[in-house]
């Protein structure tokens, strides 16, 4: 990576105007499909449990379908939405004598797209005769400890998830950006615009009466000992013409490095730049 870049890896972001997140959207009918009923939460799927002995293996997913389903999050064993966490479970024996079992049963919460969000991991005793029969008041007692830092881990995600959503329907126009040296006028737009395609965001050749523009202004310091600062400043504006929020970058760099070809350093800039205006579209109001 040249100096230039380096020098332009996005020194800061300062996000303005961000506001509060909407609430997930909560259903009065409780006679639904559980993963319907988004109580403040996505749905789980709970999965079979990997390594348990015979019925423990549906049963302990049963028993933590229930133990969510009394912390409000809507969980099942068999029924899926495309919005719903998948929770893997996982047992080994740890001790085991005529008895007596020490068992370790771990937990992992995977998010709708791919991610693990929360992990729990308990080890107990359990006399083996109950436990080998899949004994359900056993399986309550072993699950409960668990339930409520899954449920959060879960419902911690339901933001993040409303939030994408709504960043999704938006619609984004970048024009060209005011006085960038070079051919950064339009290096910088068609860079912003393919960043932010990439992570998502819906982009539009020009803006219209429904879109959000990003206007871009570089400002550039005059050199001195052969050096000179590059403030490049995004704003996010709203259709009617009000700013949501802005993105500030600045940096050193050598002087004149800028006044030609931008090549890599437009899409470093971009990047970053890119990150900071979808923060924004995360934290606007469903109204605007």
């Amino acid at each position: 990576m040249s100096s230039r870049i380096a020098a332009l890896a996005l020194v800061a972001l300062g996000l303005a105007a961000c506001q509060p997140l909407p609430q997930p959207f909560q259903p009065a009918d409780k006679e639904l499909n559980p993963l319907l009923q988004l109580q403040g939460s996505a749905g789980v799927l709970v999965l079979p449990i990997a390594g348990a002995p015979g019925a423990v293996t549906t049963r302990l997913a049963e028993a933590m379908a229930e133990a969510l389903g009394r912390t409000d999050v809507p969980a099942s064993t068999t029924a899926v939405n495309v919005e719903s966490h998948q929770l893997h479970g996982r047992v080994a024996m740890v001790v085991e004598d005529q008895l007596r079992a020490t068992i370790e049963i771990e937990w992992r919460v995977i998010a709708p797209d791919g991610r693990e969000v929360g992990m729990d991991t308990r080890r107990e005793v359990v006399m083996r005769e109950p436990w080998y029969r899949a004994d359900m008041a056993l399986l309550r007692r072993l699950v409960q400890p668990s339930a409520r830092p899954i449920a959060a881990a879960v419902q911690g995600e339901a933001p993040r998830q409303a939030a994408a959503a709504a960043m999704r329907q938006r619609r984004i126009a970048v024009v060209p950006v005011d006085g960038a040296p070079g051919d950064g006028r339009t290096t910088l737009q068609r860079a912003l615009a393919e960043a932010l395609r990439q992570s998502g965001v819906v982009v539009v050749p020009t803006f219209d009466a429904e879109s959000m523009v990003v206007l871009g202004t570089v400002t550039a310091s005059p050199p001195e000992r052969g050096r000179q600062r590059v403030q490049i400043s995004w704003a996010l504006i709203y259709p009617d013409g009000s700013e949501a929020g802005r993105i500030d970058q600045e940096s050193q760099i050598v002087a004149g490095s800028l006044d030609g070809d931008w090549g890599e350093t437009a899409f470093d800039v971009a990047l970053g730049a890119a990150q900071g205006v979808r923060e924004l579209l995360r934290g606007l109001p469903e109204n605007r």
